[in-house]
């Protein structure tokens, strides 16, 4: 019923316990696509050894191309129903498989199955909880502004897709920031909409090199382009896409090469600038905005860039010793 796609790349350290996690799955009927991603490591050698030893597992080998590609790869390769990604360092609770197929079977066709996600520190055990309280649904429009608005997680991870609404399309390879949520709006926009299993089945692994980037401020481009066209297709979601073109442009502004830019007077600096100029009244006035947002779009008409300072100096204090 389940195809699993799980990205590898370099992931020698968690991939045998990510890996065993699934085998122990209380649902067999899956089979699971490890897309080694040009790992130098041990990884493939990992990969290889399971798939001998349990038939359900399949490799594929393929040149880097980051994780949306090796996703893509997986995709391409599914032959079940449903198609579920997971991070190979990340582990899921024996029952995750089978309780997101009940609930997806007992719900009306087309809707994406989410269930919670349970971050850990690498070391700790993850604090996994199986709920037995009705789940939510939401519908297309619902869940996209939800994903807009940030009041659902963008990650494809912790997720069942009917694999009939992904498409080739969807991975965006060429996007370094934002490729998870384009994913999921694509997705979404084909779907009837969105049920959300209340059980957190699903444990993030925090450890030094999860979610690092080697991000620029340009890297948030491609991202800011694909919203920007979403306003046509999507009308009735402009004040949540405002939003996020708002959040996105002002995270941008962290990044490192930003003030070299701003100091040189680029245009890239000039259009995250102009975006948060142009989107900080809808922040402000739209009730559906995040509070702390609302803050830093009314800073910003102090000074475009009051928001970055203001951001810069919690992140500075949260990190020193009494810090908030």
């Amino acid at each position: 019923m389940i195809s699993i796609v799980i990205p590898v790349y370099n992931a020698a350290k968690f991939l045998g316990e990510c890996l065993s996690n699934i085998q122990r799955q209380t649902l067999n009927d899956f089979e699971c696509l490890l897309v080694n991603d040009g790992s130098t490591d041990s990884s493939l050698e990992i990969c290889k050894e399971t798939a001998a030893n349990d038939s359900r597992f399949k490799v594929v080998d393929q040149p880097n191309s980051g994780a949306a590609g090796a996703r893509a790869t997986g995709a391409r390769a599914a032959t079940r129903r449903y198609v579920c990604f997971i991070d190979a360092d990340d582990i899921i609770h024996p029952e995750f498989l089978e309780t997101l197929l009940a609930a997806s079977n007992d719900c009306p066709p087309g809707h994406i199955v989410s269930s919670e996600i349970c971050p850990y520190q690498d070391g700790e055990r993850p604090a996994f909880s199986v709920s037995s309280g009705p789940n939510s649904r939401q519908d297309r429009l619902s869940a996209l502004s939800s994903l807009l608005y940030q009041k659902s997680v963008n990650g494809v991870v912790a997720k069942l897709y009917p694999r009939v609404l992904i498409s080739e399309s969807d991975f965006r390879g060429d996007v370094v920031i934002g490729e998870d949520l384009i994913q999921n709006l694509e997705s979404v926009k084909r779907a009837e909409g969105i049920v959300s299993e209340a059980s957190r089945l699903y444990a993030y692994r925090l450890h030094a090199s999860s979610s690092i980037r080697n991000a620029s401020a340009e890297s948030h481009v491609k991202l800011l382009c694909y919203l920007e066209e979403q306003k046509s297709e999507l009308p009735e979601l402009r004040n949540a896409l405002d939003n996020r073109i708002f959040a996105e442009s002002m995270f941008a502004t962290l990044e490192t090469d930003f003030m070299k830019n701003h100091k040189r007077g680029s245009s890239l600096t000039g259009k995250l600038i102009s975006n948060i100029e142009r989107t900080r009244k809808v922040v402000v006035k739209d009730p559906d905005s995040r509070y702390e947002y609302r803050l830093l779009a009314a800073a910003s008409f102090v000074h475009p860039l009051l928001p970055r300072f203001l951001m810069t100096l919690r992140s500075s204090l949260r990190r020193s010793p009494g810090g908030i």
